[in-house]
């Protein structure tokens, strides 16, 4: 075989393929010359005008040669095949190497895909995790939701039926028949008439229990007043009990006045020791009111303006000399009360309003044992004078110890009473 081939290909003929030859005489594969001159009616190779009617096809004889002989032209044909599909092999070869770099980087990415997919799993794992423990947890709720719903259902029921039977309870029996007449379902009406049953019951029990409180209490009130009977009556002659021993008291003080060896200040002791017996006698009220009296601002209250009806109170007060009038209270039993009245004339006529005293200015010694035993000290400025107020102090502190003395002994009385120890005493008549 010749060594001929297509300009347009450059390819070598085979005995196999379709040649043509154009006008000019170069020869082309038919399918390589119909490509171009569906592009330019020229040949190829010289470039003259030339169609598809100016060409024509070219049939070679080759003769039987030998067969071990080589043809460099199909050898070299061969080589350039080779060369050819090698390097197709090789490009295919650097696609598929770029593929699979390009599937490793696919790969690497997906990887790191499927491993945050994997975190997200197991995030929406434990998230389904948890809501499914919160979907446990309103079931759970839902179904106390539901018992509740169903107690507060039979509650409103039973506050109905309640409503209803205080109503009934309150209302007078006109009411209660219409209440009656209004309602229809036997099962309210079989409530109400076991609760107004069960009222009836307690009301029962509750008045009976009642009533024995009240037998009880009425004969404890018997009791107590029997006791305030008794303790009165003790009281009664427990109080002439303390009279008649005043009154040999008094006796007795006035036989020790008799005597002429006794000191003075011994009866004068013996007497305030009278005065205080006879203001513990003094009820309550009466040192209450005697003391509002004493401290009150008006002038028709004060006890040192009038003593008119306050004899019988100022007799505490009064101050008795044991020279002046010693033989007054000598004389008998009735003589105390006289030399007490004398007392009392002289303390009202020293302390009221229509008479003042006068100053005595005999002589300095004189007028300050005047001004000493009545509470006044001169200023020696036209003789003016007021009050001393250390005098005073020792005027308030009489009086309290005057207050002090009763209170005591009606509390000693009063927690001897209220202690039970006066109850075994034999009472005299």
């Amino acid at each position: 075989m010749l060594n001929l081939n297509c300009v347009i290909c450059a390819e070598l003929f085979s005995q196999s393929d379709d040649v043509y030859v154009t006008t000019c005489g170069h020869m082309f594969h038919h399918q390589c010359l119909m490509q171009w001159l569906q592009r330019s009616q020229t040949c190829p190779q010289c470039r003259n005008k030339c169609t598809t009617r100016n060409v024509t096809r070219v049939y070679f004889n080759l003769a039987n040669l030998d067969v071990s002989r080589i043809d460099v032209g199909t050898l070299q044909e061969q080589l350039d095949n080779a060369n050819l599909s090698l390097k197709i092999k090789e490009k295919e070869t650097k696609k598929l190497d770029q593929q699979i770099k390009d599937l490793k980087d696919t790969q690497k990415k997906c990887m790191k895909t499927i491993a945050g997919l994997e975190q997200k799993m197991q995030k929406n794992e434990f998230v389904l995790s948890s809501y499914v423990e919160q979907i446990k947890v309103l079931k759970s709720d839902s179904l106390v939701l539901d018992s509740l719903r169903k107690e507060n259902k039979s509650l409103k029921q039973q506050i109905h039926t309640m409503e209803g039977v205080s109503a009934m309870l309150d209302a007078n029996s006109a009411e209660v028949e219409r209440l009656l007449k209004n309602e229809s379902n036997p099962q309210v009406l079989a409530n109400w008439v076991a609760t107004i049953k069960r009222e009836l019951r307690q009301s029962e029990t509750k008045k009976t229990e009642l009533r024995n409180i009240i037998r009880v209490v009425q004969h404890d009130l018997r009791k107590e007043l029997d006791i305030k009977r008794t303790m009165e009556e003790r009281i009664s002659h427990l109080e002439s009990d303390l009279y008649q021993a005043q009154e040999k008291i008094e006796s007795k003080a006035s036989s020790a006045l008799d005597s002429p060896n006794n000191s003075v200040g011994l009866n004068h002791n013996i007497l305030a020791l009278k005065r205080g017996e006879k203001r513990a006698t003094i009820s309550p009220t009466t040192k209450e009111n005697i003391k509002r009296i004493e401290e009150s601002t008006s002038p028709y209250l004060n006890i040192k303006s009038s003593s008119v009806g306050l004899s019988h109170l100022l007799a505490s007060k009064a101050k008795l000399s044991p020279t002046k009038g010693s033989r007054g209270l000598l004389s008998g039993p009735h003589a105390t009360t006289g030399a007490i009245r004398k007392t009392t004339s002289d303390l009202s006529e020293k302390y009221s309003i229509f008479k003042k005293p006068r100053l005595n200015l005999g002589s300095v010694s004189t007028g300050l044992h005047a001004a000493t035993s009545s509470n006044l000290v001169f200023n020696g400025v036209g003789g003016s004078e007021k009050p001393d107020p250390f005098a005073q102090r020792d005027e308030e502190e009489r009086q309290q110890d005057r207050e002090i003395q009763p209170q005591l002994l009606s509390k000693n009385i009063n927690s001897r009473l209220k202690a039970g120890t006066l109850r075994n005493f034999k009472l005299g008549k």
